[in-house]
């Protein structure tokens, strides 16, 4: 069942989100605006990966806060049936604020070439776990964003600049 594997993954993040919460928190702010079309780094786990969401996320609409939240991954870093997996996005991320619930909503990875290895989706909600997704709840439904989150530039390159610092253990 996609919706249960979508949970399972966020659940065996979480851990891993934790160690890397320290390390997201230590970034510089990055050259970009608040306010301009860029990318929020929530946190990273150092050679591995960084979660992102956009920003400015979009106003919640009748309690509903939906954006994009997307995992970029060093190179080699992650597989999927054989297949190096470069990003993953949940293009349509929506936390109900009232509740402290998130639906994943539908997934896509991503090759490094661009091409779509896989796809899901799950639309039910569940219990916010996990510090990025907590990150990405505070910024999207009360506009409570950390001033030492890093901002990329959105633009067609701005997943292999993340992906190469990833990997160099290098911040943005």
């Amino acid at each position: 069942m996609p919706g249960r594997r979508t949970l399972n993954f966020i659940r065996l993040t979480g851990a891993a989100l934790g160690a890397g919460l320290l390390a997201g928190c230590a970034s510089a702010p990055g050259p970009v605006a608040e306010g301009t079309a860029s990318w929020r780094k929530l946190t990273q786990v150092e050679q591995s990966f960084a979660i992102f969401m956009e920003n400015p996320a979009p106003a919640p609409v009748e309690g509903l806060a939906t954006f994009r939240f997307v995992y970029v991954y060093a190179p080699g870093a992650v597989q999927h049936e054989g297949q190096e997996v470069s990003w993953q996005e949940y293009s349509a991320m929506t936390v109900n604020c009232a509740q402290d619930t998130v639906r994943t909503g539908p997934r896509l990875r991503y090759a490094p070439d661009g091409a779509v290895i896989t796809s899901d989706e799950n639309q039910e909600f569940a219990d916010i776990i996990g510090p990025a997704i907590r990150r990405a709840a505070g910024g999207a439904c009360r506009g409570v964003t950390a001033p030492e989150q890093v901002l990329i530039p959105d633009g067609a390159d701005w997943r292999e600049a993340a992906r190469a610092s990833i990997a160099s253990g290098e911040p943005f």
